[in-house]
């Protein structure tokens, strides 16, 4: 019915356009997550919630791993994760990345859909990206730059053609494939639609090492 209505009320190039969000959108959905963080202090007889912190997540493991931006979680007693089907969880924190993101786990009563892995070699500036913001929806950009930290192997950061409001960081930017490219930082100061974000590249090498450091220890 929704595409129906926008076929009627938008030009051909422009339906097509949204078409197009409206289909990636349901692609990836079952891959993201809400997650509601914050802690309980009691008050005579009642517990009253404190510090409530509300953002995305992305399960990166179908097992039940997610990433989602540190700053969300972080002080919080509780994590609630609840997944696009509606059912919410109990959610445990395994990991605090190097930067603005971590890793948490769920036990779901079935295996997850997780999100594709991006690959580097394959991805260049001008490619287009989609990004899921809180205070948009679905948007479309492009990257801008692939840039690197001192002395690093990979992919670290990602410039983009973005323009962000309050509130949009920590959305997750995917390509026109599906796949993770990186969680929003932010934007630049100025008003020049350049927003930056951490690189799938860098929170798949922490989850490689988180689990070789699991590895390691049960070996020992």
């Amino acid at each position: 019915m929704m595409l129906v209505i926008l076929a009627l009320l938008l030009p051909a190039r422009a339906y097509g356009q949204e078409a197009g969000l409206l289909q990636s959108r349901q692609n990836l959905q079952p891959s993201l997550v809400r997650i509601a963080a914050f802690s309980v202090r009691a008050s005579g007889q009642k517990k009253v919630l404190l510090g409530e912190q509300q953002g995305n997540g992305i399960i990166i493991d179908a097992s039940g791993v997610i990433v989602t931006n540190t700053h969300i979680i972080a002080g919080r007693e509780h994590v609630l994760v609840t997944l696009w089907d509606g059912t919410t969880l109990d959610a445990s924190l395994l990991y605090v990345g190097e930067a603005d993101f971590s890793f948490l786990k769920i036990t779901p009563p079935r295996p997850l859909k997780a999100i594709a892995r991006a690959d580097f070699a394959r991805i260049k500036p001008r490619d287009p990206v989609i990004a899921m913001l809180h205070t948009q929806g679905v948007a479309t950009g492009t990257i801008v730059r692939l840039m690197h930290e001192w002395e690093s192997t990979g992919i670290d950061m990602l410039e983009l053609e973005l323009g962000l409001h309050p509130g949009d960081s920590g959305g997750p930017v995917f390509s026109q494939e599906g796949s993770l490219l990186g969680l929003i930082m932010g934007q630049q100061k100025s008003d020049t639609g350049i927003s930056y974000a951490i690189s799938s590249w860098k929170i798949w090498k922490e989850y490689e090492k988180y689990n070789g450091s699991i590895l390691v220890g049960a070996e020992n």
